[in-house]
């Protein structure tokens, strides 16, 4: 014989032919077997089957001699694997004659076809287990096989299609076989579908290892303590709701959390059971329902319900009867899924002030995690400057990073925003030990034109925070309670981008104060942003806020600074300016001489000045000019000096004479009076 041979795999179609393999003769007289041994066949590494041998005169093709073996037996394969049937080639060494052995005593772990089946075995097991032993004594068998006995008509009957064989107390060369005194000890018994549903695959949570380690004793506790939860009385939470953008990992968080603690999963996405025919979403949300309460029959089971704002509509006067019966159906089957005391519920949304508020009351989906973006890598932040985050790409209001520009002058007012930012990113536990609030809000005031929008784009693209926009444009709506769910959404996209720097720009012409002109759309409106900032426990409805923004984030988490533009101070409702509010009220002023100066060098440090000393008295001669007035008298004189040159080469730097600066001075006024900036004084002086 050559120095292989060819391993061809077949499945067993009955009992006459199970565990058996042909082989050559020549072969089994090399291993020094004879008709019916038994042989352990090794084609790869730890893997190999057990077969009863059957001689054949020759079995000669291309390749070489070829055995023909019975897959029924198999050692080395992992639970819920399917066999793999192929050619493989093997050496005479890998087939080993073994000697036939009674067993005495068997552990084994019993895989039934479907979840229905374990349900009937628990219903007969006595009956089952005299079968099951009728069952095995068909199969020799050695430690941590497994048996494929899907096709025997015997093991069709009671529903079994694997045995796996724990331990048996054999040496390495016996096979063994049940006697009539052989005991047998069933570990488990499982169905394909638990196992099947079981299996995910590990994944890289990257930052959200707390939120795991919560969930993991959220979840596993009350099946690990069932009996002291029973004798106390305690009902343990029977809902979890995962919040967080697009992205941010709530299935993935779902998946590594059945993975480290051994449940099942049944998932599903509201958009997936959606259907046009009447009556059909509910059968499939009922069926998918009614499975996972079989499944927990069986052991711990996780229902988890992704996207169930599609689910659950929020219910309104306006709302159609399928979504009100949706809705409802819904409810009904998370109160009776609740009675199933090894089910977990749990839903994921990006929409939560879209979800019906029945939903989230306690007894049903009772806890909310929020899933807020983690800290980038330092490896990565390289990377980072060049990816737009998803969060930017689904949420209202949030802008693309501002660049950082300089900013000419101010600088006692940068120090001041630098200082009161720093208490609040850095060193939020110390307040929070002294139970005093951190700086919450900066109200910005001072003459149009002078930076104030600026300095806070500056602010957060130096500290690297996301920077969200809005002004009278983006939060009034002419319909009804849109406006108020507008700043709610505001406040929202700040607490999932965090760490945030939420600006409000022009606020005078949105929340004014509330005096007798007032309209009450004002007044609903101002509220809304009055409790924002408070944090107060705001109800997740479609004209509200999200509950889970202040009541799932303690102060020290919250890493969002309220910052606020105006150039009417006065006209400001007083409630937004009292402590725990707007309570930092930072003042920028007109440029004086040196801030002038340095603004100019700034605008003009592309071009060539001559003479160089004409900023000097340029700067002199801007006194109540702002920075946005300096700006655009220089783009003027830029304006003037390249019409002269317009022979010349574009590459060339811009040429700005003495003459382009006075001429565009000459056209040009400071828009800030004397009496603005005695009023702002004024107003200065009273805050003080």
């Amino acid at each position: 014989m050559g120095k292989h041979v060819i391993l061809s795999c077949v499945q067993s179609h009955g009992p006459e032919d199970q565990q058996q393999c042909l082989i050559p003769s020549q072969c089994l007289s090399v291993i020094n077997g004879t008709v019916g041994s038994f042989v352990r066949i090794r084609y790869e590494v730890n893997k190999s089957f057990i077969c009863q041998s059957v001689p054949l005169a020759s079995s000669y093709c291309e390749q070489n001699f070829r055995i023909i073996a019975c897959c029924c037996v198999s050692v080395g394969c992992d639970k819920g694997t399917s066999l793999t049937l192929n050619n493989y080639k093997i050496k005479i060494s890998d087939i080993t004659v073994l000697r036939p052995v009674t067993i005495q005593n068997v552990n084994v772990t019993v895989i039934l076809r479907s979840v229905e089946d374990v349900l009937k075995y628990r219903s007969k097991a006595r009956q089952y287990e005299k079968t099951l032993r009728r069952l095995l004594r068909q199969y020799h068998f050695t430690n941590l096989s497994r048996l494929h006995c899907l096709n025997n008509p015997l093991a069709k009957l009671i529903g079994v299609s694997e045995i796996y064989i724990e331990s048996c107390g054999l040496c390495d060369d016996e096979v063994g076989v049940i006697g009539l005194d052989t005991q047998i000890k069933i570990d488990a018994v499982e169905s394909e579908d638990r196992i099947k549903l079981s299996r995910q695959k590990a994944v890289n949570l990257g930052g959200l290892d707390d939120v795991l380690t919560y969930l993991r004793l959220l979840v596993s506790e009350p099946w690990v303590k069932q009996r002291d939860f029973a004798a106390s009385g305690i009902s343990y939470p029977s809902g979890v709701l995962l919040v967080g953008p697009p992205g941010s990992g709530k299935t993935s968080l779902v998946r590594q959390l059945c993975t480290d603690t051994g449940a099942c999963l049944i998932g599903t996405a509201g958009a997936d059971l959606l259907s046009p025919y009447e009556g059909e979403t509910e059968e499939k949300l009922s069926k998918i329902a009614e499975k996972a309460c079989m499944l927990s029959e069986e052991g711990p089971c996780v229902f988890f319900i992704d996207e169930i704002d599609a689910l659950c509509p929020v219910r309104t006067k306006e709302s159609t009867l399928f979504c009100v019966k949706l809705t409802a159906l819904v409810l009904l089957i998370i109160d009776k899924c609740k009675e199933c005391s090894n089910l977990m519920l749990m839903a994921a949304t990006n929409r939560p002030y879209d979800v019906d508020p029945a939903i989230r009351r306690s007894g049903r989906f009772e806890v909310e995690v929020p899933l807020l973006p983690q800290e980038v890598i330092e490896t990565m932040l390289l990377c980072a400057t060049t990816i737009t985050p998803s969060i930017h790409k689904n949420l209202e209001f949030i802008t693309a990073k501002p660049k950082v520009s300089p900013i000419g002058g101010l600088h006692e007012v940068k120090q001041q925003l630098e200082e009161i930012f720093i208490h609040h990113a850095n060193y939020a536990e110390a307040y929070d030990n002294l139970k005093l609030k951190r700086p919450k809000g900066i109200l910005l005031y001072g003459p149009r034109g002078c930076g104030k929008t600026r300095l806070i784009a500056s602010l957060a693209s130096a500290r690297g925070c996301t920077f969200i926009t809005a002004n009278a444009s983006h939060l009034l709506s002419p319909y009804v309670g849109e406006s108020e769910k507008r700043v709610a959404a505001l406040f929202h996209a700040a607490h999932l981008a965090q760490p945030t720097i939420l600006f409000i720009d022009e606020i005078d012409g949105i929340f004014r104060s509330r005096d007798g002109k007032t309209s009450n759309v004002n007044v609903s409106i101002l509220n809304e942003l009055l409790q924002a900032m408070d944090g107060a426990n705001m109800q997740a409805t479609t004209l509200q806020g999200v509950s889970f923004l202040s009541s799932n984030l303690s102060s020290s988490k919250d890493q969002v600074l309220v910052c606020a533009a105006t150039n009417h101070p006065n006209s400001l409702d007083p409630a937004l300016l009292r402590p725990g509010r707007f309570d930092r009220l930072v003042y920028v002023p007109p440029p004086d001489y040196d801030a002038r100066l340095d603004i100019l060098r700034i605008k003009t440090s592309k071009a060539i000045v001559t003479p160089p000393s004409i900023l000097e008295d340029i700067a002199v001669k801007t006194s109540g000019f702002t920075g946005a007035e300096l700006e655009h008298l220089v783009t003027k004189a830029a304006v003037s000096s390249i019409k002269e040159n317009l022979s010349k080469e574009n590459n060339l730097p811009v040429q700005l004479e003495e003459k382009h600066l006075l001429d565009a001075l000459q056209h040009s006024s400071p828009a800030v009076t004397e009496k603005e900036i005695l009023a702002f004084q004024e107003f200065a002086s009273k805050r003080i």
